[in-house]
């Protein structure tokens, strides 16, 4: 018969059509008026009218038992990727103005009885904790007397799954054993500054967690060995896909035989990019004029004599922008092995602020063409020296204080412009995020975002007793070497006016 209707000419298809979609019409408006009755054919032929997370909904009518005179029910069953999901849908259902039904909720699989009429049907679906708040909505859905419209809703939500495992690759060992139940992750949103947002999940790896859709950074802690002190990796770009995709990373946890590593923090955050490192003999001017036996960066593993250095750590936190805003770390008496690797994290532990910066014109990017002066707050702007000063914005580290904050747009396309903001204070840690539009009247600037913790070494311990008062500036890192000096910042050179 289906190939009998494909073949027949146009003309018979199309009565035939049309008197399947009387008679429905028929069934669905017993006493509705001839326009309205052509409305609701129309509706039939079309199909729900879907938005949000839904991809299709198909019709299935069927008798309604103890059908009350005159009424129908409609009823939707939700499914994400083949997999029903009727439990973790809330469903809001409106009819015809004025009826009973109106605003009714419930789940999916369930009925909701009315008047023969046009409804419209808004969910949100919550697959986890992690995941939810998914929203979609279906319109011109009908309901017909006597009958049970059953409506097969297809979604596609932006959530996936994502298991992260670690292995530990030992050359003693026939094959990679597998150590995710050691290793401590905090999972966050690839935009996200770890330092200012909660983690979104946090536990040992090897779990399977449902997320919503995106790309993520990890950060991973564990033990070298029972007796090593803990190592902190960054693993990014980890993307999460749609419609429950799995995403399966597996990392493998390489121990050296040999050589030096030392990771490069800076009260916790990450600096291995931006950080070189010098071994000295012992008792070297380090600061210059002494030649380092060996160079390399933070993060990678060196190849050095064994014996006793004192190891010279140069961090620029803005080398394009602002090189010559240097810290400095040395390490003194540090000792490498004859026999096997070294491999320990160093925090440099200079209170540092942070600039970021946009100016736009709609949607053209001005930031390129907006100059920046960063004074000490009080400073004369006509003949002090900037603390920093930059020719395009961006992200700027500047050392903790209270800033004047001068922004100079030189654009061709508006007109000169320069806008101060005066007695900024960034502590450390301290974020001054803003994004302004040239064309705004006025550029009100959003508060200076806070960590949202105290910014600790990152080999930092709670003590084991009394209170720990931070006001009285001492060091709390734990695990440290006491014979670690800590150079004064670089003074940064003095601008011109």
């Amino acid at each position: 018969m289906g190939l009998g209707i494909i073949h027949m000419p146009r003309e018979v298809w199309m009565q035939r059509l049309w008197f399947l979609c009387g008679l429905l019409v028929a069934l669905v408006c017993s006493g509705c008026t001839d326009k309205e009755a052509e409305r609701l054919a129309t509706l039939v032929v079309q199909g729900p009218a879907v938005s949000g997370i839904v991809q299709s909904a198909e019709l299935v009518s069927d008798p309604l038992e103890a059908a009350a005179d005159g009424q129908g029910a409609l009823l939707l069953d939700f499914v994400h990727k083949d997999r029903t999901i009727n439990q973790k849908v809330k469903v809001s259902i409106d009819g015809p103005a004025g009826e009973a039904t109106q605003n009714k909720k419930g789940e999916g699989n369930q009925e909701f009885a009315g008047a023969p009429g046009v409804y419209s049907a808004s969910f949100v679906y919550t697959e986890t904790e992690l995941a939810s708040g998914f929203e979609g909505k279906l319109d011109n859905l009908i309901v017909q007397p006597g009958k049970l419209n059953r409506y097969k809703v297809g979604v596609l939500a932006p959530v996936g799954e994502l298991a992260v495992r670690f292995f530990k690759n030992d050359k003693k060992l026939p094959e990679k054993v597998d150590v995710s139940s050691e290793v401590a992750i905090q999972l966050y949103r690839g935009e996200d500054d770890p330092e200012l947002v909660e983690a979104v999940w946090k536990g040992a790896a090897g779990e399977t967690l449902v997320l919503p859709s995106g790309s993520y950074q990890l950060r991973a802690e564990y033990a070298l060995d029972v007796t090593a002190v803990s190592v902190t990796e960054w693993y990014r770009d980890i993307e999460v896909g749609k419609g429950m995709a799995r995403t399966d990373r597996d990392i493998t946890l390489e121990f050296e035989d040999s050589g030096v590593r030392l990771d490069a923090f800076n009260y916790g955050r990450p600096v291995d990019d931006k950080t070189d490192i010098f071994f000295f003999l012992p008792g070297a001017d380090v600061s210059g004029g002494a030649r380092s036996r060996a160079n390399g960066k933070a993060g990678k593993t060196l190849d050095v004599e064994p014996g006793e250095y004192d190891v010279l750590l140069i961090y620029q936190p803005s080398p394009d922008t602002n090189p010559d805003l240097k810290l400095q770390k040395v390490l003194r008496g540090l000792v490498v092995p004859a026999v096997g690797a070294l491999r320990r994290p160093v925090d440099l532990e200079t209170p540092l602020g942070i600039l970021r910066l946009k100016v736009s014109k709609g949607a053209e990017d001005l930031s390129d063409r907006v100059d920046l002066r960063a004074m000490r707050a009080g400073a004369d702007p006509n003949a002090a020296s900037a603390v920093l000063e930059e020719f395009g914005i961006g992200e700027h580290f500047v050392p903790a204080g209270t800033y004047d904050i001068y922004l100079k747009v030189r654009a061709a396309s508006t007109p000169a412009r320069t806008v101060k903001f005066m007695a900024v204070q960034l502590g450390n840690g301290h974020v001054w995020e803003q994004a302004f539009d040239v064309g705004a009247e006025e550029w009100e600037a959003a508060p200076v975002r806070k960590p949202l913790e105290v910014p600790r070494p990152v080999l930092w311990v709670p003590p084991a007793t009394g209170d720990d008062d931070d006001s009285s500036g001492d060091d709390d890192s734990a695990g440290d070497d006491d014979s670690a000096e800590v150079a004064a910042p670089a003074t940064p050179p003095a601008a011109t006016p």
